[in-house]
């Protein structure tokens, strides 16, 4: 993934200002805001969007090296595992969210433990399920398609999608999540590459 920024609102709606079209330009105030700076369950507002059915969709899940920019958000030494699970969160059958998720292995330890077994359930409704959680606040970032290759497989390369990254903490241990909305997701009619 590429380097995140830190941008405030005018920075976020400055930058969303070229991707999109003339006729929805009073639209930038209210969808794209509404998601990316949204500090509460991502997994109960998508809930709240379908009409029928959420679900998640485990990609991938497994131990290997942060990025050395995630290692650092983190505190984890270089090239200390991490337990890295991708997944996609869709609505009624239709990819709404590309997430990743980076779990070190002391988080996974305790209380935790059952994170390492989530299989295809929402890893946000297990942690916010604790009073004690408390999240940073949110990188920003316009991801290429391509760069994650399942949405690239789903939509065309050259799209950029906003990701926002945030890291959670819940008993003292640390959950790294990066959320990539795609186009379902805003309202936008892009449909998935045949």
């Amino acid at each position: 993934m590429q380097f995140f920024q830190r941008l405030s609102v005018e920075g976020i709606l400055e930058h969303m200002r070229p991707h999109i079209d003339k006729k929805n330009m009073h639209l930038a105030q209210n969808p794209y805001k509404e998601w990316l700076l949204d500090p509460h369950s991502l997994t109960e507002k998508l809930k709240s969007h379908c009409k029928k059915q959420f679900a998640v969709k485990k990609l991938n899940q497994k131990w290997h090296n942060p990025s050395p920019e995630e290692a650092k958000l983190l505190g984890l030494k270089p090239r200390q595992k991490t337990l890295i699970r991708e997944v996609l969160l869709e609505c009624d059958g239709t990819p709404w969210v590309y997430g990743r998720s980076l779990i070190p292995f002391t988080t996974t330890t305790g209380k935790l433990t059952y994170l390492r077994r989530l299989k295809n359930q929402s890893l946000g409704a297990e942690l916010f399920k604790h009073p004690s959680l408390t999240r940073t606040h949110f990188d920003i970032n316009l991801t290429p398609a391509a760069d994650i290759p399942v949405v690239g497989a789903l939509y065309s390369g050259s799209l950029r999608l906003f990701t926002r990254r945030s890291c959670f903490t819940v008993f003292n241990k640390q959950v790294l999540v990066a959320e990539t909305f795609l186009p379902p997701c805003l309202g936008e009619n892009h449909a998935p590459d045949a």
